[in-house]
């Protein structure tokens, strides 16, 4: 049987929001994906206590089997489906503060129909 091919960086979306996460205020983080020369920033949000647990989701699924991580900082997220907005605010713990405009550009690309906005960290 012939070994599978890695996956590709392509293939990896730019934004993952779980199911449980919709609809109350969650935890984000933003990771840079890389191997090689290759790299590129991702989101990531679930319904986790911590920001490290979604490290963790990520670290032991097909992204992690395929690609180094290396997380760059995390906040909170609340996706509002009926007025189509999600808010971003927020620093982690055990990561720090991440890069709202990234992270509202990658949101941006993948929710199109939504206004994202940057609540500002107090």
């Amino acid at each position: 049987m012939a070994d599978k091919a890695p996956m590709k960086l392509s293939d990896v979306k730019n934004v993952e929001i779980a199911a449980d996460a919709v609809g109350k205020i969650s935890k984000f983080i933003l990771i840079t994906v890389f191997r090689s020369k290759e790299s590129k920033i991702i989101l990531r949000s679930s319904d986790r206590n911590y920001h490290d647990e979604i490290k963790n989701e990520v670290l032991y699924s097909n992204i992690g089997k395929n690609f180094d991580i290396e997380v760059n900082g995390g906040g909170k997220i609340f996706v509002d489906k009926n007025s189509k907005k999600i808010y971003i605010w927020g620093i982690s713990t055990a990561f720090g503060l991440p890069d709202f405009e990234k992270a509202k550009k990658l949101l941006e690309e993948t929710y199109k129909d939504y206004e994202i906005l940057i609540r500002e960290y107090k």
